[in-house]
């Protein structure tokens, strides 16, 4: 994530990670975005499901580690 903001599977499907102002993001963030991601899965999955009610359609670890994901499509 940090490199490119992508893993291999993101590539396939246009999808990058990136900071609310559309950088890359840090180790620091990529990493707090990982473990806030698995405790998202916690409380019944709530933390993934909160993105249909977000105004900015984010996920908690979305939220926590100041990221988001944005689709690219392809040329």
């Amino acid at each position: 994530w940090t490199r490119s903001g992508r893993t291999l599977g993101m590539q396939s499907w246009g999808l990058q990670l990136e900071t609310m102002d559309g950088q890359l993001p840090s180790f620091g963030q990529a990493t707090v975005r990982f473990f806030a991601a698995v405790l998202s899965w916690a409380p019944a999955g709530l933390g993934f499901v909160w993105q249909l009610w977000d105004k900015d359609k984010l996920t908690w670890h979305d939220r926590l580690s100041g990221t988001r994901i944005r689709y690219y499509p392809k040329q």
